[in-house]
């Protein structure tokens, strides 16, 4: 997990779930009412139906980790311009905290599924392919 910028930029539109000072529905750390939860999901889509629980939890828990963290780089570029309570600290906190947790979570996930697909005896297309998948969303879970 890294807290640096990713190679290509992630726009921040209406559908982040948490809004900044200023805006409608302020809410600090709470979901907007209304907003879309996935951020991106595009990005991580399968070329098949054919994927498995654990990759579409790895997915799902990529894309929390993404939408976390734009929260939490929001409102840490926020609190340079006003009073910093002690809600809003304990808040930041809860937010790194379970994004962690969710990067265990899905550290766990990538070797259960590995383990899954090496117990599998598919052809060797279908094995490339997943791979491939496999691979791909490694690469996006290092990125964030």
């Amino acid at each position: 997990m890294s807290f640096q910028q990713p190679a290509t930029p992630l726009l921040a539109t209406s559908g982040l779930p948490y809004t900044s000072p200023g805006h409608p529905h302020n809410s600090s750390f709470s979901p907007a009412e209304g907003d879309a939860q996935p951020v991106q999901a595009a990005s991580l889509g399968s070329a098949s139906g054919s994927d498995s629980s654990l990759d579409r939890q790895i997915r799902t828990n990529i894309q929390t980790i993404r939408s976390n963290l734009l929260a939490i780089e929001e409102n840490l570029g926020n609190l340079n311009r006003r009073f910093v309570s002690r809600r809003i600290v304990e808040s930041l906190h809860d937010r790194l905290r379970e994004t962690y947790d969710i990067v265990l979570s899905t550290e766990r996930l990538f070797k259960d599924w590995q383990a899954e697909q090496q117990g599998q005896s598919i052809d060797v297309l279908e094995r490339q392919r997943r791979r491939f998948l496999y691979e791909k969303l490694s690469a996006h879970f290092q990125e964030e």
